[in-house]
């Protein structure tokens, strides 16, 4: 059975943050910020992955429809350098 990764209330966890929109991008920095945690935004996915294979994270927090590299690539390439870190998918899309 694979083990979890859970990030405890009231932990401060390193998260890394992927997302294109700088106003989105801002506003989930802000918001985990707020709740003691470490936060790292980048604006790609190749940034992202360089800075991943830089420094230690807990989380990487990703958007789903990006220019370029898409989340579900930022997703597989984190999973092949630690497939252990839980990494969660952040959409604006409407689905039907």
């Amino acid at each position: 059975m694979p083990q979890e990764s859970v990030i405890i209330k009231g932990s401060r966890a390193r998260i890394l943050v992927v997302e294109d929109e700088e106003t989105v991008r801002n506003v989930l920095a802000r918001m985990l910020s707020q709740l003691s945690h470490q936060v790292t935004v980048t604006k790609n996915g190749d940034e992202a992955l360089q800075i991943f294979r830089e420094k230690e994270f807990d989380m990487v927090m990703t958007d789903l429809g990006m220019p370029g590299m898409s989340g579900w690539e930022v997703c597989k390439r984190i999973k092949e350098v630690s497939p252990h870190t839980p990494v969660g998918m952040i959409t604006g899309w409407e689905w039907s």
